[in-house]
């Protein structure tokens, strides 16, 4: 067992140059090691993954590969094809159970000959995220779930196998990939990413995405709501949604038929404290030979203020609107559109996944392992937001979110590594161990 005592850190790093291997800056990944031990991931993997590897070759399990560089990217590598955290080899060469630390070219090795490896990891995830959500719902944690869904895209430079013309935030004709992530809304946590070639649109293949998710969403036996932007309204989602019972949310695209059906709409709802002008109507589509009645909501949420500062509210002019959705919800209209602006959600944790993980990134040359790592991207995000919720009483009520702020405040907490006999002593300083302390109780360090 780890004994943790405080240590002094005074210049440590730069005069002690004979302990310099035994230094880390990340102390908190212990705490994070043996969380992933304890949430089933490490099982999952073993289960799902069979090592085709030669066994007089293997030094490093599969399992404790991918978690090492499920540590690596929370330790803040965005790019896992160049390992710059010398600092830390100490700890890394420490929780392994060959001498030393995994190289890179390891990890390059397990994810370029595997090549089925991303279906695998896809399922994992799946899995990992499902028996999440059956713990909080046997707990009475969740009552009903939320399908976000959305896709993104990452402009890529160079000639990487998968980076073709599509779609981009900065315009059409760019290059690079496109990205589908399904989120589930109560939790913050990741059900499937997928990354995709350039060209591919959102609705491409998400009927049968789609048709797989709900199968293993419907098993956990609590009310389900699919939200998605424009792009999503496809005629056979909403049938399969309709008949498997599900509710839904799409955007919809102001089409020349969509803004003429607005603009007919009488019923037009005023919310002053809001800002908001609602219509809605009901829509018959024919699909399949059958006819469903579905519900079309028309918003215009903009204020116009006067010369005495009294806010006017303009009407939906020249069948424009903020936003349109499509709905089989019989909720209050208002409602309804409340419940889409929390998809909003989905953009931040995009933001956080390209920016803070490197989703996206060309690692390397190849296709498959670009995928791959999407995948084990996805992995460290959930590992990184479940942590967070069985931490919450430690980290007060809002707790911290961001992983550049858990790495400030969680991770990146200097500690000397050191043997005392036949036992391993992590050394923090006073700060670093008030902080650190409760935590490392939890998962049955000693603490001293």
């Amino acid at each position: 067992m780890l004994k943790i005592i405080p240590g002094k850190f005074n210049k440590i790093f730069n005069e002690v140059k004979e302990t310099r291997k035994k230094l880390i800056r990340s102390g908190g990944l212990i705490a994070l090691r043996d969380f992933i031990i304890d949430s089933g991931l490490i099982q999952l993997i073993n289960v799902y993954i069979k090592d085709n590897r030669k066994q007089e070759r293997i030094k490093y399990p599969i399992s404790e590969l991918l978690v090492n560089m499920i540590l690596r990217i929370l330790d803040g590598e965005k790019r896992i094809y160049n390992f710059r955290l010398t600092v830390n080899e100490f700890l890394y060469s420490a929780i392994s159970s060959g001498s030393g630390s995994p190289h890179f070219n390891t990890f390059r090795y397990l994810l370029l000959r595997n090549k089925l490896l991303n279906k695998v990891l896809t399922k994992i995830l799946l899995q990992f995220c499902l028996m999440d959500l059956k713990i909080r719902i046997q707990n009475g944690e969740l009552k009903s779930i939320t399908l976000d869904t959305d896709q993104t895209g990452k402009e890529i430079y160079g000639q990487q196998e998968g980076v073709e013309k599509g779609y981009f935030a900065s315009g059409r004709g760019k290059k690079g990939f496109q990205i589908q992530l399904w989120t589930i809304r109560e939790v913050k946590s990741l059900l499937k990413v997928e990354l995709r070639s350039g060209e591919k649109y959102s609705v491409n293949g998400f009927y049968k995405d789609l048709r797989y998710l709900i199968k293993a969403l419907k098993a956990l036996g609590v009310p389900i709501l699919v939200v998605g932007d424009s792009g999503y309204e496809d005629k056979q989602v909403m049938a399969l949604l309709e008949d498997n019972g599900i509710k839904f949310i799409f955007a919809e695209k102001q089409r020349k038929t969509v803004k003429q059906r607005g603009k007919n709409a009488k019923n037009k709802i005023i919310f002053p404290e809001e800002g908001w002008i609602i219509k809605n109507r009901a829509v018959q589509k024919w699909i399949k030979e059958k006819d469903y009645t579905f519900t079309e909501i028309f918003v215009y949420a903009s204020q116009v203020v006067d010369e005495a500062g009294q806010y006017l509210f303009a009407d939906c002019y020249a069948g424009e609107f903020t936003n349109v959705f499509i709905t089989n919800l019989n909720n209050p209209v208002s409602e309804v559109y409340m419940l889409y602006r929390k998809h909003a959600q989905v953009e931040t944790i995009i933001e956080e996944l390209k920016n803070e993980f490197g989703l996206g990134n060309s690692c390397n040359e190849t296709f498959v392992f670009n995928q791959a790592m999407t995948q084990i991207i996805a992995l460290t995000y959930n590992v990184k937001t479940f942590y967070l919720i069985l931490l919450k009483e430690h980290l007060g009520k809002d707790g911290v979110s961001r992983m550049s702020t858990v790495r400030d405040e969680l991770i990146h907490i200097p500690a000397m590594m050191v043997n005392e006999g036949n036992k391993k002593v992590l050394k923090f300083s006073g700060n670093g161990l008030k902080l650190m302390g409760p935590i490392l109780k939890r998962f049955g360090y000693k603490v001293a």
